[in-house]
């Protein structure tokens, strides 16, 4: 059995909603890697169903590997291979990566229930107002400007003004708050509103997306919330965040 070191790591990125949870939770067989987890706050789900590429040359098994703070406890030892591909044997405890005269154990953790995620239909029965097709790449231009000022307001704001969504950042209860704001699309079917997130939640969604996603957007009238799903093209990986009151 082999080790692809590059779709491992990605996967683990994917799983994890980019480590903003603390545990990977891989379910493994030689077609398919599946993992649906929600993060300790409640607010940021991360649900894949993927090809598997990371794992190569298994049998036909079923594979289950936890492991706590991936990102402290096992990327810095992948991040020491400097080859794409290495000899893995799996144990019932651990696994062991073999590259030259190399051999690295990383062990697993206790399977932490609490944020295994369980209701995918619930989710994916909500009704958007908006979609917005992230081919062309503008989205992550856009990006790309409001990260570098967005820090110093902690929040990244998707608004529907007049019939356009827009994204901003900006601290919307200092009324002298400075911001920067992108027109995104035109929208119909609501009338203005403004869903808050929590900056560093968008930041770690903008690094596990590409131009195959789209982003939707849901509101809820009663509670003054709203939800959005990222989610590929193919379906295969959908990443939710639920916004927050101020």
């Amino acid at each position: 059995m082999k080790l692809n070191v590059i779709e491992f790591q990605n996967v683990l990125r994917k799983s994890t909603f980019n480590f903003s949870i603390e545990t990977a939770n891989l379910n493994i067989t030689k077609d398919r890697i599946k993992s649906s987890m929600i993060n300790k706050y409640n607010n940021g789900i991360t649900i894949i169903d993927i090809e598997n590429k990371a794992i190569i040359e298994m049998e036909d098994e079923e594979l289950v590997f936890n492991f706590r703070d991936p990102d402290q406890n096992l990327m810095p030892f992948l991040n020491l291979i400097d080859v794409p591909e290495v000899k893995l044997k799996v144990f019932e405890d651990k696994i062991a990566m073999f590259v030259g005269r190399s051999k690295q154990t990383i062990h697993f953790c206790t399977p932490d229930k609490k944020r295994m995620f369980h209701s995918e239909a619930t989710l994916r029965s909500s009704e958007y107002f908006a979609n917005l097709n992230l081919s062309d790449g503008s989205f992550f231009e856009m990006w790309d400007k409001i990260k570098k000022v967005g820090t110093r307001f902690g929040k990244v704001y998707f608004n529907v003004e007049k019939g356009n969504l827009t994204v901003e950042s900006t601290d919307k209860t200092n009324k002298f708050s400075n911001s920067i704001k992108f027109i995104l699309s035109k929208v119909e079917e609501v009338g203005d509103l403004s869903l808050c997130f929590e900056f560093t939640d968008i930041a770690n969604l903008m690094k596990i997306i590409a131009i195959d996603f789209s982003i939707s957007f849901n509101y809820s009238s009663d509670h003054g919330l709203g939800l959005l799903h990222a989610s590929k093209e193919d379906g295969s990986e959908n990443f939710f965040l639920m916004s927050k009151k101020e």
